[in-house]
């Protein structure tokens, strides 16, 4: 019996001792989620990998943060000087060889100066070392190193990375926005989709008032039948849009005439949609129409109105 007792006995102790490291059940159900659970906090916050293979790959992304990502921007050496694509933009990071120095450096303005029409940004880097950056356009910079008198320095640029936002959505975002593409799909569909807009592709904001006055007003022409010439009407206001245009005219043949007009060059091009070569010559805003116009009525005098007027949109 005494023997039988203590067997039982170490056992249970066996039992115990190999027990001890695990949690009772209701330890666990506190502790640690269910399948279920598991299932549903990925189903709500995460995307299969197919679903995602027209994204970029993480190692495309130098840093990430909330709405904006870190890039990297593109630049060449030209001399002394780099050309840099990219306009100032408040964050962006460099990194510079000098001698034998590599400097790390988030580019803050310490001093704010004119060259012409340009805007010059100055960082100083370290005693007697600045970093000047000079932008030009809207996607192109200059950058130079100088010492304290001004004098251009030879050095390597390493890198430039600059914030820009970024091109993920997340999944929450994904209902706004594919209602947000329906509707730019529905609106594109109710514009009109001229016939010349595939050769014009540029002129697609349609001209019909200046200051609140009808564009013939500002915008117009004559004709003379007996020498088949067309003269453009084309006033101060129009000229002061610095825009390019495109002249639709449809005449009472119901034939179709196209002039393109170079604001700047300040010529008109005609039926260039039609494979014509003909142009007026510059700064001469009229054109003999060989084939000529027709027109129910023949005043060489009335200002009439082109039938559509499109420039390229801003």
């Amino acid at each position: 019996y005494n023997e039988i007792t203590d067997d039982l006995e170490f056992q249970m102790y066996c039992v115990n001792n190999r027990f001890k490291d695990y949690y009772d059940k209701y330890v666990c159900d506190n502790k640690y989620a269910t399948k279920e659970e598991v299932n549903e906090v990925l189903a709500n916050n995460y995307m299969l990998k197919s679903d995602i293979s027209e994204y970029r790959k993480k190692d495309d992304l130098l840093s990430y943060t909330n709405t904006t990502c870190m890039k990297a921007a593109t630049f060449e050496k030209s001399g002394d000087v780099y050309r840099l694509d990219l306009n100032y933009n408040e964050g962006t990071h460099f990194e510079i060889k000098y001698e034998d120095t590599t400097y790390s450096f988030l580019f803050t303005i310490d001093e704010q100066t004119k060259q012409g029409n340009n805007d010059v940004y100055d960082h100083n880097i370290t005693d007697g070392l600045r970093f000047r950056w000079t932008p030009r356009s809207s996607s192109l910079s200059l950058l130079w190193l100088l010492n304290s008198s001004d004098i251009i320095l030879k050095y390597e640029l390493l890198s430039v990375i600059y914030p820009a936002p970024d091109e993920f959505a997340l999944k929450s975002q994904i209902e706004e926005l594919k209602k947000e593409n329906a509707e730019l799909r529905a609106q594109i569909a109710l514009q009109p989709n001229y016939p010349w807009l595939s050769y014009y592709s540029e002129f697609t904001e349609r001209l019909e008032f200046i200051d609140g006055d009808y564009v013939a007003k500002y915008i117009a022409y004559t004709y003379t039948e007996a020498s088949k010439q067309l003269y453009f009407v084309l006033t101060n206001r129009a000229s002061e849009m610095h825009k390019d245009f495109v002249f639709i005219l449809i005449d009472d043949a119901f034939e179709t005439h196209y002039f393109r007009c170079d604001m700047v060059n300040k010529v008109v091009y005609y039926n260039e949609i039609k494979n014509s070569t003909l142009a007026s010559r510059p700064n001469a805003f009229s054109l003999n129409i060989p084939e000529g116009i027709t027109f129910n009525t023949n005043d060489v005098s009335q200002v009439r109105a082109f039938t559509y007027i499109f420039m390229k949109s801003a």
